[in-house]
């Protein structure tokens, strides 16, 4: 039998700091009570918001209808769209003409795209590999390979473009020229534009019927919705709605349209009309917010998600009962709004600075109307609610560990440095502030600062840089021994009035890993390990115990999924340092079995590593000779908590 932990120590620990306090439990998520359907059905997921002019996206637990986290660092996003496996986030920056790509599920920053001039609106083509960006400011769309990030084509399209969406199956794209009366019909095997369709006065977004077999367009300047036939690619019919339609959206069972009312900059709207698709008639009319302007339907179709740009808010839509059941406060200008079916992931921090090449300016009252329809009104940028509390740190040796964040931000460090030290500035300004972490306590949120701080150190840095951290990491050791903690309370129960009240603790609860399943994410736990090497390093690796037991390894062969585990290549956030795991089924498969024997897959000297997607890739690389795969006979219990197209 071959022990994973005789492999060489360099391959056993290597890993992403701060991914496991990123992806908390799925348990603890669990534990906080959900929002029910009159039919008693919860959903679970994540709705993400472009706060325009708070230069910020939020972040909001579909479960609970409560802010997880809000991201700053992004100059004018004006819409976001999740990915279609809810992975990642795109979102653009109407002041830095760029798409911003984000992890859903780390909040980390993956790369920026330049775009044309103005990007208004992005959506993803149904397979998740293209993003497309309609470019206001040059009468363009900008197509995007998302694999490589970069731009593939620049297709000229009608005046003024702003919304755009996909046809179901992918074929075509629909394009609103908001300055003009007609949609741009782009097909996607070409990239080019094939069509021109007259529709009306200011269309601003589009909405495809889940058969593709008709579009709706929102045309702001007549009070309207228009039906377009997309066989024969001509209007069919026209209703008057509310005043100053912008967002369109149809429920996946296709029977009501929602058309966000925003209104003009002198009479607000504050509604969402209701369209009976079969009839094609307004049947409803319900008061959301003052100026109701994007508009999504989660994926069961029981609620429908509505941003208010004039009141900073996001209005939660009960569509059996056609109520308003909730409202979330936002960050300043919420535009654009998408929803991800995975599970809210939890953040360290109320607000979380994502490291982007943008400049620090506010956007313009100018520049918000260059890629907004003009009946649209700027709002009001807010105050900053997450500054320093002043709870008082005290210092140790001349300077505080606030003040000297703050300094060292200051100095010239690389991306990933950046990210790191903007990840322990927002725990500490949690802590600061009081609230601690769901499932910590004051110790144990040092303690994860602590790690964080470890991994930094190992990231190449000046010497500036290297004398600053070398302090900080002595003054995190006083305050974790006791030693000091400055302004706190020194008394043994001194943090235990900050814990937060549940049972559990992030410490024995298990973070979800990732891996692969036939190309796509998948998202699980490992509990339990046959092999007292591999629980080890699981152990080390997510932060909490992994269990040894023994008789997994008992169970027969024949009664066991498989994992395969690549123990070199491409460096990533896998248990040995490398690619993520390749799991051979999900649940739905009638070979399914959260127990897994292990495969080894080893990549061979003259051969180019690369990442795996799938079993089939892999056993394509094996009959190549390009790796080897050993079975050290070992049993790990993984239930898969995420899926393609599932989840629990």
């Amino acid at each position: 039998m071959i022990n994973i932990k005789s492999f060489n120590p360099t391959v056993r620990l290597t890993f992403i700091t701060g991914l496991s306090l990123l992806l908390f439990t799925w348990a603890l998520l669990m534990t906080t009570p959900l929002p029910v359907s009159a039919a008693g059905d919860a959903i679970q997921g994540t709705i993400w918001v472009a706060d325009e002019f708070g230069n910020s996206l939020t972040v909001i637990n579909a479960n609970t209808n409560e802010v997880i986290t809000t991201l700053t660092g992004i100059e004018g996003p004006h819409n976001i769209q999740v990915s279609p496996d809810g992975a990642s986030v795109w979102a653009v920056s109407g002041h830095d003409s760029t798409a911003v790509l984000i992890d859903a599920l780390t909040y980390e920053l993956i790369g920026t795209v330049p775009t044309g001039e103005h990007p208004a609106h992005i959506i993803l083509s149904p397979d998740g590999k293209t993003a497309y960006v309609t470019n206001s400011g040059d009468n363009t769309v900008t197509a995007i390979d998302v694999t490589s990030l970069t731009a593939v084509a620049t297709i000229p399209v009608g005046e003024y473009p702003h919304g755009l969406r996909s046809s179901p199956d992918g074929r075509w794209i629909y394009v609103a020229n908001t300055n003009g009366t007609t949609l741009s019909v782009i097909d996607t095997a070409t990239n080019t534009r094939v069509a021109d369709i007259e529709v009306g006065q200011r269309p601003v977004q589009v909405a495809f019927s889940p058969d593709g077999a008709l579009v709706y367009v929102s045309l702001n300047a007549e009070n309207a919705v228009a039906k377009v036939d997309v066989a024969s690619q001509t209007l069919i019919d026209t209703i008057e709605v509310g005043v100053g339609p912008v967002q369109v959206f149809v429920t996946p069972d296709d029977s009501i349209l929602l058309v966000a009312n925003q209104g003009t900059e002198d009479n607000p709207s504050t509604t969402v009309s209701i369209i009976d698709t079969a009839s094609f008639s307004v049947v409803n009319t319900i008061e959301t917010g003052v100026g109701a302007h994007g508009v999504v339907v989660e994926p069961s179709g029981q609620y429908a998600y509505i941003t208010n740009l004039y009141e900073n808010s996001v209005s939660v839509l009960d569509l059996a009962n056609q109520e308003v059941i909730a409202s979330v406060q936002t960050g300043s200008g919420p535009n654009g709004i998408s929803f991800s079916q995975l599970p809210a992931s939890p953040a360290l921090s109320i607000e979380i600075a994502l490291v982007a090449n943008t400049e620090s300016s506010e956007p313009t009252a100018d520049e918000h109307t260059e890629h907004h329809p003009e009946t649209e009104v700027t709002p009001t940028p807010q105050p900053d609610t997450n500054a320093d509390s002043g709870m008082g740190m005290g210092e140790i040796g001349g300077t505080d560990m606030m003040s000297m964040m703050d300094a060292m931000m200051g100095i010239e460090m690389s991306d990933e440095m950046r990210v790191q030290m903007e990840q322990m500035r927002g725990m500490m300004d949690t802590m600061m502030s009081g609230e601690m972490m769901p499932g910590m306590d004051m110790m144990s949120m040092m303690g994860q600062m602590s790690e964080i701080l470890d991994a930094m150190m190992g990231i190449e840095m000046s010497d500036e840089m290297r004398v600053q951290m070398e302090q900080m990491r002595g003054m995190m050791d006083m305050m974790m021994s006791g030693e000091m903690m400055p302004g706190m309370v020194t008394t043994p129960d001194a943090t235990s009035g900050m814990e937060m009240e549940t049972e559990y603790s992030v410490d024995n609860l298990a973070p979800l890993a990732l891996a692969y399943y036939e190309g796509g994410k998948v998202y699980f736990i490992h509990p339990e390990a046959s092999d007292e090497g591999v629980a080890e390093i699981l152990t080390n690796m997510m932060g909490t115990d992994v269990l040894v037991v023994p008789s997994l390894a008992e169970v027969p062969e024949e009664l066991l999924s498989k994992v395969y585990v690549f123990t070199n290549g491409v460096e990533a956030m896998g248990p040995l340092g490398y690619q993520p795991d390749v799991f051979d089924s999900v649940p739905g498969d009638e070979a399914y079995t959260p127990l897994r024997s292990i495969n080894l897959v080893t990549w061979q000297e003259n051969a180019e590593a690369r990442e795996l997607t799938s079993i089939r890739e892999i056993l394509e690389a094996e009959e190549n000779g390009e790796v080897i795969i050993e079975h050290p006979g070992v049993v790990v219990n993984m239930p898969i908590l995420v899926w393609p197209n599932g989840q629990r």
